[in-house]
């Protein structure tokens, strides 16, 4: 019921619309979901409203409770909304969506049987056994870290896949830790999306202005988008415990006034960081410190609940420990939007970095921004910001359907190729903190998301040279060729009514890099209707390769580190 989704943007619509949320939808409901709705032609609910709470439940109305609903919202807005004005669209505004309910509406679990059961009501909407109706494009923003490819929901979408589907799943959200992607982004065939920084996204660093001892700018932090800088704040830190907090978490309400005029200093866990945020700014702190209690970078956070912000910060485990040594000095700081630096063109540090703990395979295989303001359920019109790998696939699937709206005879597989063929490359582990390190293959695969690339025929060259498993083809006679880009486990079929010469070329020439590459044989045949094979042999030399020692212990498996 949403405008961006083609409903009719009123508040009291959707309620109407809730009020029948057991049952199919009928009235003014009806007109916006079903065959002939503008823009939600289908769907179904597998999990009910009070599961986990509850027994599991199944009926044909898919709409999200407000509140704690939101998630599949933005995502479907991401994909293919449009508001009524034309100035917010969707990657693929045209596109039409099937909503498949598989998560609690009362929590942040998504139930295993429901999403089984989504998988086939994506394969077949009505159905009647017959899979012409299949959705072109499946999108799952969701997983679970340090994936598995036994797992259940990762066969059924190989399975999906392999029916001719193209589909696209979050990498996950567990930041740069070798093997945590998720699964089920982990099966070869589904397109695994990483997060990488939108346009407009800056690093804001926390200044320190006293003590002498600790004094300086810190750029490893990171901002909250439901708790922006803003103008900024500046003032002495105190911790939650110092305010009559039972310990530093500032999960429970503090005293009234305890905090007036500080920066709250206060840790990670057991509570979501914008409950933390909103009872330090009831205390009145005018500025929030969350301090991670692990090694590693900044990360942001996702909203939890609360109402009341202020200006809000996450800052390094040794940063916020090198605060609390130095209290009593007292601690002065600025949280400042004037020395900002820009972060596009790397990679958010959220992130979650492959390869896939059971194949080994190079995931995740593509990066897209990953931040968008985008619909917020129950609220007509209203958008808000929303952000991870879980907006990131988004931008992808989107562009998935553009591509096989370009591409209609196309395979999945050649849809996913030619979306990592167009990929940028350049993409950074981070502009600020790392300035000019690539980021690994294993935490953006191809590169980022560009399909007015990926979309033009003639493109061949998985990454450009960077990545291995896909190999660029030209032909060398007969007519122009479309671009091919053949598995090297996975032959692509030649379909055309003659025999056709190919001829394997290299990206990119031998030029000091840590790896050569070299054909048994380099050109093919390819007879009418059939497919042939050509063998790559990949020398490493790992003197050229960069130092890393991966420390599994204190660090945590850091990917820096």
């Amino acid at each position: 019921m949403h405008k961006n989704l083609g409903g009719t943007g009123v508040v009291a619509d959707y309620d109407t619309c809730y009020a029948q949320s057991a049952v199919a939808p009928s009235g003014i409901c009806a007109n916006y979901f079903g065959p002939t709705a503008p823009k939600v032609i289908g769907g179904y609910d597998f999990v009910g409203e009070g599961w986990p709470n509850t027994g599991r439940t199944e009926d044909p109305n898919p709409i999200a409770l407000k509140g704690t609903g939101t998630h599949g919202t933005h995502v479907a807005d991401i994909i293919a909304g449009k508001s009524a004005n034309g100035t917010h669209k969707g990657m693929a505004p045209g596109a039409k969506l099937i909503a498949v309910k598989v998560c609690s509406a009362v929590s942040s679990s998504c139930n295993g049987v429901a999403l089984l059961s989504g998988v086939d009501f994506a394969l077949d909407p009505n159905g009647d056994h017959d899979l012409s109706d299949a959705a072109d494009v499946i999108n799952l923003s969701l997983g679970s870290d340090y994936g598995q490819i036994e797992d259940d929901l990762t066969q059924a979408l190989t399975n999906a896949v392999n029916l001719g589907v193209v589909v696209v799943a979050s990498a996950g959200n567990g930041a740069d830790r070798p093997y945590k992607l998720g699964s089920p982004s982990i099966a070869p065939g589904v397109l695994s999306v990483a997060q990488t920084e939108v346009p407009s996204a800056t690093v804001i660093p926390l200044v320190i202005n006293s003590p002498a001892a600790i004094a300086g700018t810190y750029v490893n932090t990171a901002t909250l988008d439901w708790a922006p800088i803003g103008s900024g704040a500046v003032g002495d830190v105190k911790t939650a415990t110092q305010a009559g907090g039972t310990n530093n978490l500032a999960c429970d309400a503090l005293p009234a006034g305890s905090l007036a005029g500080k920066i709250a200093l206060v840790d990670r866990g057991t509570c979501s960081i914008s409950v933390k945020v909103d009872n330090a700014a009831n205390a009145g702190a005018k500025g929030v410190l969350i301090a991670l209690i692990a090694a590693g970078d900044a990360v942001s956070f996702s909203f939890g609940g609360g109402s009341n912000f202020v200006p809000s910060m996450v800052i390094q485990q040794s940063l916020g420990n090198a605060i609390k040594a130095n209290l009593s000095a007292p601690v002065n700081v600025s949280l400042s939007p004037t020395a900002s630096i820009a972060l596009v063109g790397g990679m958010a540090g959220t992130s979650s970095r492959g390869p896939g703990m059971s194949t080994q395979g190079i995931k995740p295989e593509i990066g897209a921004p990953g931040a968008s303001v985008s619909a917020e359920v129950g609220t007509g019109i209203g958008q808000i910001a929303f952000g991870g790998t879980s907006g990131a696939a988004p931008m992808v699937a989107g562009a998935a359907a553009l591509m096989v709206q370009a591409h209609p005879a196309r395979s999945a597989l050649q849809i996913k190729a030619m979306l990592m063929n167009g990929a940028e490359t350049n993409v950074y582990t981070s502009k600020a903190i790392y300035p000019g390190q690539l980021a690994p293959i294993s935490r953006i695969g191809a590169g980022e998301l560009r399909v007015n690339r990926s979309v033009v025929p003639g493109r061949c060259g998985l990454g450009h040279g960077r990545s291995v498993g896909i190999f660029g083809l030209r032909r060398t006679g007969g007519r122009p060729a479309d671009d091919l880009a053949a598995h090297a486990d996975r032959p692509e079929l030649h379909r055309d009514g003659q025999a056709v010469q190919y001829h394997a070329e290299l990206p990119l020439a031998d030029d000091g890099r840590p790896t050569r590459s070299a054909y048994r044989r380099r050109q093919r045949r390819v007879a009418p209707n059939s497919s042939a094979n050509i063998v790559v042999s990949l020398l490493i030399n790992p003197t050229k390769l960069p130092s890393w020692t991966l420390n599994g212990g204190s660090k945590g498996g850091n990917g820096q580190c």
